[in-house]
This record gives structure tokens, C-alpha cells and sequence, in this order.
């Protein structure tokens, strides 16, 4: 299963759905911004042994360019989720297939579900 939150309607894209993600402060390492968000978006303190880097994904669109540097959270359970008030509204545990299947992801959830792996979609969808 895979946490999702819910965007506060006030942030960039609000009201749509996303994984806990966010920006690297200067000179802050990868894994240093991921602990930190994490944090600030779930509550939940991550280990360096529980995270695991999956990848580093470049996103390009008109509007955007977008090295999203990704870890999984290799938990022995469900966290136990305290939202930011600020930020989102709302979590949801959720199969990355249940997830792909949502329509009110971020922009970039699709392609980056696709990209990691974490779904199997046919060659000539990816080549959109």
C-alpha cells in the first residue's frame, strides 16, 4: 500500500492528490529534504534504513522542469499519519493501481507511477 495526501485547495494544485514530496533547501542532502518532508507532511520520523532510493526522474513540460529524486518508505506497517493542516486535507492508503486509476493526481503522479515501476502500462500509453 502507498500513502497519498490531499492538497490543501490554498497550494500549487490544491485539491488534487500526491505522495509526500516537497524541495530540498540549499546545500541540503536527498535523503536529509525526504526525512524532513516527510516529516512535515506525515508526522512520522523516517530512519535512513527504512528509505530507499528508487531514482532520480527528470519531468519537462511547458511549464515545468522537474528532477524528482524518489524514496520508498520500507515501513513494517502503517504509519500513523498527522496531517500539516497547511498542506493537505486528507490521506488515503491506496494500491498503486487504485492510485493510477484516480483522476485528481498531480500533474506529474501518472508519469512518475509509469516511470518507477510501480505500475505496468503498455509501451505505446508511455510513448504518449
Amino acid at each position: 500500500m502507498r500513502l497519498i495526501l490531499h492538497r490543501h485547495p490554498s497550494k500549487p494544485e490544491g485539491l488534487t492528490w500526491d505522495i509526500p514530496a516537497g524541495k530540498a533547501d540549499p546545500d541540503e542532502a536527498d535523503m536529509d529534504a525526504m526525512q524532513r518532508e516527510l516529516f512535515e507532511e506525515t508526522g512520522y520520523r523516517a530512519s535512513v534504513d527504512e528509505l530507499t532510493y528508487i531514482g532520480c526522474f527528470l519531468f519537462e513540460k511547458p511549464d515545468i522542469h522537474l528532477d524528482f529524486v524518489t524514496y520508498r518508505l520500507d515501513a513494517d506497517s502503517r504509519i500513523d499519519v498527522v496531517l500539516s493542516e497547511q498542506e493537505h486535507v486528507d490521506y488515503r492508503w491506496v494500491t498503486p493501481t487504485e492510485c493510477y486509476e484516480m483522476t485528481k493526481l498531480t500533474g506529474i503522479f501518472h508519469q512518475l507511477l509509469e516511470v518507477t515501476g510501480f505500475v505496468q502500462v503498455p509501451r505505446e500509453t508511455m510513448l504518449r
